[in-house]
């Protein structure tokens, strides 16, 4: 989606954990806040921050390889909180999600692909990431969450550290969030391990080599003599497959 001037007051920036955290708890609807890689501000013409969009890692450890099977922890990041002022101009999140991707871009090459959900419990669908060209892979599976006695959802890593009484909480069956994707890379440098035709990672590839002396075996593919490269395409990987966007439906 293409934007005119409109926009060219804001500016976008990096903003510290305590910054993003009040602005979040503060005002997006969960009233609170995850553990967090990168926090960016969009500011306006009076430097008064309208927006915050955070991104950190899941806390299923395995949520990368759910979705790339040879993908892992480093290369992905999700979408975990998105808020912006009613102030802010119209599709002002789509512009805000399609410069935070650009910032992405050019300070976390490393980052290959970004995950969010949308939960349809609070009414929300996805729209922005429609908007936006994710790739709509489907719904979770239903969860069970534990409310605190303002109604605020307590999250279960909170629990499993033991910091709240879980017999204080009140449980409550939640309905599938959203699953959208996005790929900042369309595709991944890989080597082959022509034993089990599995795939390694570039940075594995000293681990491999050194595997190769000590076992007196080859593993890695070789094309005279020099090991292999092949460019593995993201979206043709995927475990799940790329289905319509889902419609606005209300659960409550």
């Amino acid at each position: 989606m293409k934007y005119s001037k409109q926009f060219s007051k804001y500016q976008v920036k990096l903003i510290s954990k305590a910054e993003a955290k009040e602005f979040i708890v503060k005002n997006h609807y969960s009233h609170t806040f995850p553990a967090s890689c990168i926090s960016l501000g969009s500011f306006d013409s009076t430097d008064e921050l309208v927006g915050v969009i955070v991104y950190g890692m899941s806390g299923q450890p395995k949520m990368a390889q759910s979705i790339i099977p040879y993908l892992g922890q480093n290369d992905y990041y999700e979408l975990q909180r998105l808020f912006v002022k009613d102030c802010t101009d119209k599709n002002f999140e789509s512009w805000f999600i399609g410069q935070s991707i650009l910032w992405l871009k050019k300070n976390k090459n490393e980052i290959k692909m970004l995950v969010s959900f949308s939960d349809p419990y609070y009414g929300h669908e996805g729209t922005v990431y429609q908007a936006t060209n994710w790739l709509y892979t489907g719904k979770t599976s239903p969860i069970t969450v534990y409310l605190n006695s303002d109604g605020i959802v307590v999250h279960n890593r909170t629990i499993s550290k033991g910091n709240v009484d879980r017999s204080t909480l009140t449980k409550e069956r939640r309905p599938s969030k959203n699953r959208y994707v996005l790929f900042l890379s369309k595709t991944v440098d890989m080597y082959r391990n022509i034993i089990d035709d599995s795939y390694i990672r570039i940075n594995q590839l000293d681990y491999w080599l050194e595997r190769e002396k000590i076992d007196n075996v080859q593993y890695i593919e070789r094309i005279n003599g020099y090991c292999k490269k092949h460019k593995l395409q993201l979206k043709d990987n995927m475990k799940h497959s790329i289905q319509p966007y889902p419609k606005k439906s209300n659960y409550n």
